[in-house]
């Protein structure tokens, strides 16, 4: 499984140990993610339309990987281009069915993106973690408090 994060947020090693990762565009990711006033529907409709856009950026960048190392593959092993090619194109099929996105964030934001993701024939994720509080005392007496994100798996939506 290959997840394409599409959140403001860092992944984990444990997250990418599971077959998340995140691609050239994640500034750009972020960037549309990031709301600087109060969001309307036309503001909602545009960012949900960019978000998908960087989804099928990432399905198609997984799937020209995916079909070059297949090819690549037969054809030093001696196999035919006609074989090679036709062996690439079962490997981008079975690509897209291990390909999604994990998305989280802004509420108001993540049900119009996940709907339009899923119309586009898109997986969706959700990270599920345990949130870990810690409490330091600091040298004046004062507590800072922490959390952990300890990464459990992934809900498909």
């Amino acid at each position: 499984m290959r997840i394409l994060n599409i959140t403001q947020h860092q992944l984990t090693l444990e997250q990418e140990m599971e077959g998340a990762f995140t691609d050239h565009n994640h500034a750009a990711i972020k960037q549309a993610l990031t709301f600087t006033s109060m969001p309307n529907k036309d503001m909602i409709e545009e960012k949900i339309h960019e978000l998908l856009e960087y989804a099928h950026m990432g399905l198609l960048d997984y799937t020209q990987m995916k079909f070059e190392m297949a090819r690549e593959e037969l054809l030093d092993c001696g196999f035919s281009e006609d074989d090679a090619t036709d062996s690439g194109f079962k490997a981008i099929a079975k690509a897209e069915e291990e390909y999604g996105v994990m998305i989280g964030g802004a509420t108001y934001l993540m049900a119009p993106l996940e709907n339009l993701l899923k119309k586009a024939g898109i997986r969706v994720f959700y990270a599920y973690s345990e949130r870990v509080g810690q409490e330091h005392v600091k040298p004046d007496g004062s507590v800072l408090k922490s959390f952990v994100f300890k990464h459990l798996g992934f809900y498909e939506a």
